[in-house]
C-alpha cells in the first residue's frame, strides 16, 4: 500500500543529502515497450451552434501540470493512449520505502488532467496493493460520460498486471471565476473566503525546522525534497528520540514548501497533502509511523496560484483513531491565508514500542 511515515522528531535536523534528481533516476527504470494508440479517449458531447462554453483553466493546464509532474515525479504520459507510467524511483519513497502516498494521487491528477484536458476539481486514490522502489506503476485513465463543462473518471493503476491503486476524480467546471463568471477576479479580490488559517499560527520564518528523518534513504526521498518548519502547535519538545511529553488535541500545522520551486498546482498540492499525518504523532505525544490506506484532495481556487516556490500552510486535525487507524482531515492555504484545497486520508498505524 502507498504509505507516509509521520514523526514529530526524526533526527538531528543536519543538511540535505544531495538528492538525485527523479527524471535521471527514471531513466534507469527498464522502458516499457511502445502503446499503440487508443480509438478517441472518450465521447465529447457536442455544443448547440452558436453556444459559448468556457473551460476552467485549460489554457493554465498546458503550461503547470506536464512539467511540474515530470520534474516532481518523473510521470511519462501517453495522453493519446489515455495512460501514464510512474517509475517508482528514491525520490518518491518514505521511509518504509514505499511510494510516497501523495505521489500516487498526484501522478493520478496529472495522467487524468493531461488526458481529459480538464483540471482537476476533486480526486480520490485507494491503495491495493504496496507499490515498491523499483517498480513501475502504469495507469490508465477511463473515462466516463464527458460533458459540456467537466468529466467523471476511473484511474486505475497496476505493477505487473497487479491491481495496486484505484482514482476517481472529477475534471473541468466553468467559467474562471469561483462562481462560473468569465475572469476571475484579479489578485483574487472578490473571492469569497469562508474560512481561514487557524489563530496563532507563527509565519514560516519564525517557525521551528522540523529535523529531517535520521534514516538516510528517508531523508533522500520525499521527506528530503520538501522544506518543513512547525506553524501551530510547536512540538512540546524536541528530543532526539522523537518523543514528547505528553499527547496533544490532535490538531497541528507546517509550513511547507518543496525544496525545488515549483508552481502551485493540484499536483504539488496531492504531494504536500501526504504530511497530515505529522498530526498522530502530535496527538499521541509519541513518535508514530502511519501507512496510507487512502488519500483525498478537493480543489478551492483555480490552480496554478502563488507564487512558484512559496509556502503552504497545511493545517491538520486528528479526527478520529479506530480498529489501529487514524482518519485524518486537513486545509492546505497559501501564504496570504487564502484556502488552496482541502484534504482527508485514512491511515494505518504503526506504534514502535517503548523500552
Amino acid at each position: 500500500m502507498g504509505s507516509a511515515t509521520a514523526r514529530v522528531v526524526d533526527g538531528d535536523g543536519s543538511g540535505v543529502a544531495a538528492l538525485t534528481g527523479v527524471r535521471e533516476v527514471a531513466e534507469a527504470v527498464e522502458p516499457r515497450e511502445s502503446v499503440e494508440p487508443r480509438e478517441s479517449v472518450e465521447p465529447r458531447e457536442s455544443v448547440e451552434p452558436g453556444e459559448s462554453v468556457q473551460l476552467a483553466g485549460s489554457a493554465e493546464l498546458a503550461v503547470s501540470t506536464e512539467p511540474v509532474a515530470r520534474d516532481l515525479l518523473g510521470l511519462r504520459v501517453d495522453v493519446l493512449g489515455g495512460r501514464g507510467e510512474l517509475p517508482i524511483a528514491g525520490p518518491l519513497r518514505n521511509t518504509n520505502g514505499t511510494l510516497w502516498g501523495g505521489a500516487g494521487l498526484a501522478a493520478a491528477i496529472a495522467v487524468g488532467e493531461q488526458v481529459l484536458e480538464r483540471p482537476a476539481l476533486w480526486a480520490t486514490l485507494q491503495y491495493i496493493s504496496p507499490l515498491r522502489v523499483g517498480e513501475r506503476l502504469d495507469l490508465v485513465v477511463e473515462p466516463g460520460r464527458r460533458g459540456r463543462g467537466m468529466s467523471q473518471a476511473v484511474i486505475r493503476g497496476t505493477v505487473d498486471g497487479r491491481l495496486a491503486v484505484i482514482a476517481t476524480g472529477t475534471f473541468g467546471g466553468r467559467g474562471a471565476g469561483p462562481l462560473g463568471e468569465a475572469q476571475a477576479p484579479a489578485d483574487g479580490d472578490g473571492e469569497p473566503r469562508l474560512v481561514a488559517p487557524p489563530a496563532g499560527v507563527h509565519p514560516p520564518e519564525h517557525g521551528a525546522v522540523r529535523p529531517l528523518p535520521a534514516h538516510r534513504p528517508a531523508a533522500e526521498g520525499m521527506h528530503g525534497r520538501v522544506e518543513q518548519r512547525w506553524a501551530f502547535p510547536a512540538p512540546r519538545s524536541d528530543r532526539a528520540d522523537g518523543q514528547q511529553d505528553q499527547a496533544g488535541d490532535g490538531h497541528s500545522a507546517l509550513w511547507l514548501r518543496l525544496r525545488e520551486p515549483m508552481p502551485v498546482t493540484a499536483v504539488t498540492l496531492a504531494v504536500l497533502a501526504d504530511f497530515a499525518p505529522v498530526a498522530v504523532s502530535v496527538a499521541l505525544g509519541r513518535a508514530t509511523y502511519v501507512s496510507s490506506l487512502d488519500n483525498s484532495i478537493r480543489l478551492a481556487r483555480a490552480l496554478p496560484a502563488g507564487p512558484v516556490g512559496g509556502w503552504v500552510l497545511i493545517d491538520v486535525r486528528v479526527e478520529a483513531f479506530v480498529r489501529g487507524v487514524a482518519q485524518l482531515a486537513a486545509r492546505l492555504f497559501d501564504e496570504d491565508g487564502r484556502l488552496l484545497a482541502t484534504a482527508g486520508q485514512s491511515a494505518a498505524l504503526r506504534i514502535p514500542s517503548q523500552g
